[in-house]
C-alpha cells in the first residue's frame, strides 16, 4: 500500500505540470509522455529489486490471487465508467487528477502483482520459443515505442477502422518488436544491455 501511496503521490506531482496526453521530443525524435515517468521509473527500479532479491518466488500465492481479483474489479468499472468520466482529470492540482492518478497507479500495481503471480502459479513449463520470448522481453520494452510509432504513422489516411489500425499496429508492432530484440541480442554487446 505504501508503495501504490508513493507511486500515486510522484505521479500527481508530475501531472501537474504535464498533464496526460502532453508529449515531449527526446532527441528530436522520440516522444515522451512525462505523465507516466514516474510510473515507469518505479515498475522499473520494483522489478530490479524483485529480480534481485527473489520477491516474485516468495510472495504468497493467495496474496497475488487477491490483488489480480482486485485489479480485475478496477478493470471492469474502469470500462464501464471510462477513463474519460468527470471524477477522473488528466492533470492540475484538482480532485479529478488526484482520483486518477490514484486509480491509475493502483491498478498498474495491481496488475502487476496479480498478473504475475497467475503467471507464476499456471505456467509451470517452459519451452524454447517462451525461453526466447523471455529473453527478448527487456529489449522490447525498451524498442517497440519507435517502432510501433512508425506502424502507425504508416497507417495514417489508410482508410482503416480504429479496430483495424489497432489490430495492425499490434500485430506488426509486437512481431516486430521481438523480431528486432531478437537480432540486436545476437550482436556483440547487446546482449549484456537487453
Amino acid at each position: 500500500m505504501l508503495t501504490t501511496a508513493a507511486i500515486t503521490a510522484a505521479t500527481f506531482l508530475f501531472r501537474l505540470k504535464y498533464p496526460l496526453d502532453t508529449w515531449v521530443p527526446v532527441l528530436d525524435f522520440l516522444q515522451v509522455e512525462p505523465a507516466r515517468v514516474p510510473q515507469y521509473a518505479a515498475f522499473f527500479t520494483l522489478g530490479v529489486l524483485a529480480y534481485r532479491y527473489n520477491w516474485l518466488e516468495r510472495f504468497d500465492a493467495r496474496t497475488g490471487w487477491v490483488w489480480l481479483g482486485g485489479a480485475l474489479a478496477g478493470v471492469a468499472v474502469l470500462f464501464v465508467i471510462g477513463a474519460e468520466a468527470d471524477c477522473f482529470g488528466p492533470g492540475g492540482f484538482n480532485a479529478p487528477a488526484l482520483t486518477w492518478a490514484a486509480y491509475d497507479s493502483a491498478l498498474c500495481v495491481a496488475l502487476c502483482v496479480g498478473l504475475l503471480t497467475a503467471f507464476r502459479e499456471t505456467v509451470t513449463r517452459s519451452s524454447r520459443l517462451s525461453t526466447e520470448l523471455s529473453a527478448n522481453s527487456y529489449g522490447v520494452y525498451i524498442l517497440h515505442v519507435p517502432l510501433v510509432v512508425t506502424v502507425q504513422y504508416c497507417l495514417a489516411d489508410r482508410g482503416l477502422s480504429p479496430v483495424a489500425s489497432w489490430a495492425t499496429t499490434s500485430a506488426l508492432g509486437l512481431a516486430g518488436a521481438f523480431l528486432w530484440a531478437a537480432g540486436l541480442r545476437r550482436l556483440p554487446g547487446f546482449r549484456q544491455v537487453l
